[in-house]
């Protein structure tokens, strides 16, 4: 589906070619472009490991004084 023409957002009028707004005072645009990086041959998603792997370790670590009162 595409937008055709005099179709406005906000107010700011829709590009037909583009498909992205003009942007006029007040109403604007901002373009995100969100990656990841998979560990290969795990078919894991590296920032969700590294993460788990601190909370992980932070776990761990806090037992340990626990246990041996450090």
């Amino acid at each position: 589906m595409k937008f055709g023409p005099n179709v406005e957002v906000m107010g700011a009028p829709v590009d037909p070619i583009t498909q992205r707004i003009v942007p006029i005072p007040g109403v604007s645009e901002q373009v995100e472009i969100w990656v990841s990086f998979v560990l290969e041959g795990y078919g894991v998603d590296a920032l969700g490991f590294c993460k788990e792997a601190c909370q992980n370790t932070r776990v761990l670590v806090e037992t340990m004084v626990s246990i041996f009162q450090l």
